[in-house]
């Protein structure tokens, strides 16, 4: 600068880009007299501009660089359900003289949702975006129980993760009635035995007992001889079996000594017939030739002559 002796001089401050003046710094002049050796000095400083970068559409905090430093590339924001895909703006590697504003781009992720009906009928897995609405299956289905639900139930709406869901199910209850069969409901039999059981259930079957003798209870007619259980896979009805018991008797045959004319010992024979059977008295007639046949009497009620 240059003026007149004694005269009052003033510096007036330039724009630099990224600079500003700044009239707090210690050892500042910016005016006073000129001298006349040359003496007087006039300083003048500048403080280098701070700006800020700034982050829309995501949650990352701004962050503030000096004019024309290196600006650290920034770590990609996170945002649930949604991959980053980089900024729509370029990221500057130098500080310029303003501030700058970095707009986060996003790419929706897709999630799958797996069922797992315990080895019933499959339920196709459903895959899609994030957050979208979410249409729960129909509920498989499985031989002697009823679905009740999907643990942990089936969300409105895609999470931020895959998910794997199990069905629960409840055994069906089904009734299992015994019969006395022909005897069902007499006098000697008895009312059905009837009860409840789960599906998959295994029951043992009742031996049933007649209140009268004659028969023998031989199983049901709906089951196959010799079996003992049963497993329950839906209501079912068995009637009882019964065939004539065995009845073991003695008879006792009477003949005259037709050269006496007196009764021997009798004949004594051990038998079995069936429950009510009839004896025929000439099949069973003594045919010994030098004996007359006389009578029988047999020793058991419930084998009839």
């Amino acid at each position: 600068l240059e003026g007149t002796t004694d005269t009052l001089a003033t510096a007036v401050a330039k724009e630099y880009t990224g600079f500003t003046f700044d009239a707090t710094i210690e050892d500042t002049v910016t005016s006073g007299n000129i001298a006349g050796n040359g003496s007087l000095v006039l300083k003048v400083y500048y403080s280098r501009n701070s700006y800020t970068i700034s982050y829309a559409n995501c949650d990352k905090a701004q962050e503030s660089y000096k004019y024309g430093t290196s600006v650290t590339a920034p770590t990609a924001p996170t945002k649930v359900g949604y991959t980053f895909a980089g900024f729509e703006e370029t990221v500057p590697s130098i500080m310029p003289a303003s501030d700058v504003t970095l707009t986060a781009k996003w790419t929706i992720n897709q999630y799958t949702i797996t069922f797992d009906s315990n080895g019933w009928t499959a339920v196709s897995p459903i895959t899609q975006n994030y957050d979208t609405d979410i249409s729960a299956p129909t509920n498989p289905t499985k031989t002697g129980y009823e679905f009740k639900w999907w643990n942990p139930s089936v969300p409105a709406k895609m999470p931020a993760e895959n998910m794997t869901l199990t069905g629960t199910w409840e055994a069906n209850e089904y009734t299992i009635t015994f019969t006395y069969g022909e005897f069902s409901n007499t006098t000697i039999g008895g009312a059905d035995i009837s009860d409840k059981y789960l599906y998959g259930a295994e029951i043992e079957l009742p031996k049933l007992t007649l209140s009268a003798p004659g028969y023998d209870f031989v199983g049901y007619e709906e089951i196959a001889e010799g079996t003992d259980k049963i497993t329950v896979t839906g209501d079912a009805t068995y009637n009882a079996k019964w065939e004539l018991s065995d009845e073991p008797y003695t008879y006792e045959i009477y003949v005259k000594n037709p050269n006496t004319g007196e009764y021997d010992d009798p004949v004594v024979i051990s038998k079995t017939g069936k429950y009510n059977d009839h004896i025929d008295t000439n099949a069973e007639r003594y045919t010994d030739s030098k004996y007359i046949f006389e009578k029988m009497e047999i020793e058991n009620a419930n084998i009839l002559l």
